[in-house]
């Protein structure tokens, strides 16, 4: 989400492709079934919508891998040499997006108290718990606020870590030393949970795995290095084809596996199913390589980059209103995911467009630079 050095197009593609995968993943979650009654919806909707649900589902797991990769890309890319280096990356990026999401918070936890059926008996807690609540939200501590804000968070976290991390890229005599950490948090969450799930889909006992994640760091570190180590060409001795084959045959692996899993689990490849890793690194690659094909659409690739932070708070608004005061119950599956992806994408552009003419409100609320 950092926009510091001059606009490069194919993470702005990356960017707006990103945005739309994430509302594409509130979309899917409330067309269908994704987390509850899983096998007894397989049983009921036939195979050619199932494949329809997983394809749409595994896809829609790409857009924060991508964000992370884009974050990686633009902040490792700096060496952070000197103190004020640092002290500015805090000053003009960390602190912004801090602000930015306390603002969001707010917004979200009163949106919740007077418009959320299930949390609305809160309004009789009084003005004082009301209060309350609203702080412990803004204090990160028994937050009410929509579940789809969970990124946030996370990363304010990692734009904490990122100039250290920075500095020892390029300050290591050999940056492959962090393989060593990240190889740590790789098979934390990503192979073992991994191996776990299939095994409860087997029926088997899990593996008890006591090397925990937070004793090397964020998982989602590993994104963020992936993004920078693919932005400096990382990946440019593979041939094209190679990159193609392997993103199209993860792609078609993880729609498979995740069909299978529907017919008897509530499994899903979630951002840290190593599938999902795969192809979200041969996607990121293809942008790279390929991205300025898309030239021809590069004005509203540049709006949906550009509007991507506003847009992912904002339409989670627009998704769970229609969630809780429409009844879907008689349209197709197909046309619920298509109202739930693109109805929130323009309700949400239509109070940005406004909105970000103002300054203060197009640094703070959307983070536009």
């Amino acid at each position: 989400m950092d926009q510091k050095r001059e606009r490069i197009f194919y993470l702005d593609a990356a960017r707006a492709l990103a945005v739309l995968l994430i509302v594409l993943n509130h979309a899917v979650n409330r067309t269908w079934d994704n987390f509850d009654l899983v096998a007894e919806e397989f049983a009921q909707i036939g195979a050619a919508s199932t494949l329809l649900k997983a394809a749409v589902t595994v896809a829609s797991h790409y857009g924060v891998p991508l964000f992370l990769m884009i974050t990686g890309a633009l902040i490792l890319s700096r060496p952070f040499d000197t103190w004020e280096q640092m002290k500015r990356f805090f000053r003009r990026h960390w602190l912004p997006l801090f602000l930015s999401t306390e603002i969001w918070f707010f917004l979200g936890y009163w949106f919740n108290v007077f418009f959320n059926p299930e949390l609305q008996p809160m309004a009789e807690q009084g003005i004082g718990g009301l209060l309350w609540g609203c702080v412990k939200t803004l204090l990160f501590m028994d937050q009410v606020r929509f579940s789809s804000m969970w990124y946030l968070p996370m990363i304010v976290s990692i734009y904490l870590m990122l100039p250290g991390l920075a500095y020892l890229i390029h300050h290591l005599p050999e940056p492959r030393y962090l393989l060593i950490p990240l190889g740590g948090v790789f098979l934390c969450d990503m192979v073992m949970p991994t191996l776990n799930s299939w095994l409860g889909v087997f029926g088997q006992e899990p593996i008890h795995f006591y090397l925990y994640d937070f004793n090397f760091i964020s998982s989602y570190l590993i994104f963020a290095c992936l993004g920078w180590w693919i932005d400096r060409g990382g990946l440019r001795k593979l041939s094209g084809a190679a990159v193609a084959a392997a993103g199209v045959l993860s792609f078609l692996l993880a729609v498979a596996l995740q069909f299978f899993a529907y017919s008897r689990s509530t499994y899903l490849l979630g951002y840290m199913s190593p599938l999902i890793l795969l192809h979200a690194v041969c996607l990121f690659e293809g942008l790279r390589r390929w991205g300025e094909r898309l030239r021809f659409l590069d004005k509203p690739i540049t709006a949906l980059s550009s509007a991507a932070f506003g847009i992912y708070l904002l339409h989670i608004y627009f998704n769970m209103s229609f969630h809780w005061y429409m009844d879907f119950s008689a349209w197709p599956h197909l046309a619920k995911l298509l109202f739930l992806e693109f109805m929130p994408i323009a309700g949400s552009l239509l109070i940005i467009w406004p909105l970000s003419r103002l300054p203060r409100v197009r640094r703070l609320l959307f983070l536009m630079k």
